[in-house]
């Protein structure tokens, strides 16, 4: 019964636009964080995801939350254009390759961690955190889920900054 009351209020959350977040030990409330809305076609909001770097960049907790999403194998944080081929530079779920399936429909946290240099992938390999925070900063960085029925990314949105 817990468990479903859970599901019901995120759907509703959901619904409505509401981001649960907690702030992580060692972030500071007032210290910026990254929202995201995926969307189906620009139209069904189906997941949100938030972002809260710590102060210094070194670390930045997430959380991806979805709504009756079917067939999930995967969801990255991608640098460039929506819609446009991309590689990740991260990944949310599951925490690293390969793919894994979640079966039937999903509602709830798909994927809840830190990010740090070490999980970057792709053309950021390599690089500090704070490179990925400041791609998010300056607009050029999307979120993409993946399904069973959609290898390519089923639902995406854009990273902004929480205002």
């Amino acid at each position: 019964m817990h468990r479903r009351l859970q599901s019901i209020l995120l759907a509703a959350a959901l619904s409505f636009g509401l981001v649960i977040f907690h702030h992580p030990a060692g972030s500071s409330p007032n210290h910026k964080g990254f929202h995201c809305t995926l969307t189906y076609k620009g139209q069904l909001v189906l997941a949100k995801a938030t972002f809260m770097p710590n102060e210094d960049e070194t670390e930045m907790h997430y959380m991806l939350e979805v709504q009756n999403l079917e067939d999930i194998t995967m969801a990255h944080v991608h640098l460039g254009m929506m819609h446009h081929l991309s590689t990740p530079v991260v990944w949310l779920y599951p925490a690293s390759p390969p793919p894994k399936l979640v079966p039937g429909r999903f509602t709830g946290v798909l994927a809840d961690g830190t990010i740090t240099a070490k999980n970057l992938v792709g053309s950021l390999r390599g690089h500090p955190l704070s490179d990925l925070i400041e791609e998010m900063r300056a607009g050029r960085a999307h979120v993409n889920v993946h399904t069973k029925r959609h290898p390519e990314g089923s639902i995406c949105g854009e990273v902004r900054l929480m205002e």
